[in-house]
């Protein structure tokens, strides 16, 4: 469309210059003929030439005027055209930071979903047997899986908190010795929730809190209850206690369910969602 309005204007100017052409040859012939024709002709002869001189000039005005013009419209064209490159560049390079934008969010998810699957699969390795009484005496090993497990570590705890007289700092001292003899399970198990949320926390998205309410909906309480603890007591888990206030990590966490209720003074009343 814009080719054929340039080669449109192009025809006009040509249409322009011929008639021009025309009605100077025109005046020039008509000059001729009242030279000749008129009674003093003899005299005037050599005004026939100047005439030839006034045709000549006239046609270099004509020729400059519509220089002038085509090259006026040519650079009217030519910023047009500048114009609409611009604009195209534009959209492109738009369209372009949309689709590298799509595909890092892609990346981050499969990295996220498979950080989350991981997760699960250290959730469902923690096994434990605990001594189950079936009657005349007899006692059987019954095997404890997954995120049950968590409850029993719960109650661990507890009985080492409420027995603990060693120190002053209660909550600290008795996880402490409570991960002493259970590293081995909770570590992968916590390190892969501290690269979960510094994961999501690295993100430049703007909706990264929606990632965050991801991971919270898997934890049960008695997860809750341990990462609670880990994250104040030690040093390795310290780094994460910022970004589990910062994304409310504790919101679905009841208060009254940890070791001492006044234990939420450790944490900002942020990292419980208010």
């Amino acid at each position: 469309m814009e080719q054929e309005t340039k080669e449109q204007k192009q025809s006009s100017f040509t249409k322009i210059g011929i008639i021009a052409a025309v009605v100077v040859f025109v005046l020039w012939g008509l000059s001729f003929f009242l030279l000749f024709t008129s009674e003093t002709w003899r005299g005037t002869f050599g005004d026939m030439f100047g005439s030839v001189n006034a045709l000549f000039s006239g046609l270099a005005l004509a020729g400059v005027v519509i220089a002038i013009i085509m090259q006026s419209q040519e650079l009217k064209l030519q910023r047009e055209e500048l114009r609409d490159t611009r604009e195209e560049l534009k959209g492109q390079k738009e369209q372009l930071t949309k689709q590298a934008d799509f595909y890092e969010r892609q990346m981050f998810e499969n990295s996220l979903f498979q950080l989350i699957r991981l997760y699960n699969d250290n959730v469902d390795k923690h096994i434990m047997y605990e001594n189950k009484h079936v009657g005349s005496g007899r006692v059987v090993l019954k095997e404890i899986k997954g995120r049950y497990c968590f409850k029993y570590y719960v109650n661990i705890l507890s009985d080492i908190y409420s027995g603990w007289n060693r120190t002053d700092d209660k909550a600290r001292d008795s996880y402490i010795e409570f991960y002493h003899d259970r590293s081995s399970e909770l570590d992968p198990y916590l390190q892969t929730i501290s690269t979960i949320i510094v994961h999501i926390h690295s993100s430049k998205f703007k909706d990264e809190k929606h990632y965050a309410n991801i991971i919270v909906s898997q934890f049960s309480t008695d997860e809750l209850i341990i990462l609670f603890y880990a994250c104040i007591s030690v040093a390795r888990y310290k780094h994460i206690k910022p970004l589990i206030e910062y994304y409310c990590i504790f919101r679905n966490l009841d208060k009254k369910s940890l070791l001492d209720e006044s234990h939420q003074q450790y944490y900002t009343d942020k990292a419980f969602g208010q």
